[in-house]
């Protein structure tokens, strides 16, 4: 089992793609660029990472993208 402290800080999501799941203890996140519910890693500059955790600045956001939880900057 990976503790906490030993998984690997930001990982940046493979091109083309939308997570389906994300590992625990991990945070999902999206930068400012404009999406749809199904804009995948590069579109048109999307992208999307997860952390061990979201900066300050970040806020829970409800576009609906991935269907999963996820944090954006301003709720961008």
């Amino acid at each position: 089992m990976i503790k906490r402290d030993e998984l690997p800080e930001k990982q940046y999501g493979p091109a083309g793609t939308i997570p389906q799941k994300i590992r625990k203890g991990m945070v999902l996140m999206h930068n400012h660029v404009g999406h749809t519910k199904n804009t995948g890693q590069g579109d048109r500059g999307f992208r999307w990472w997860t952390d061990t955790r979201k900066p300050e600045h970040f806020i829970l956001c409800k576009c609906g993208w991935s269907g999963l939880p996820h944090y954006s900057r301003d709720g961008a």
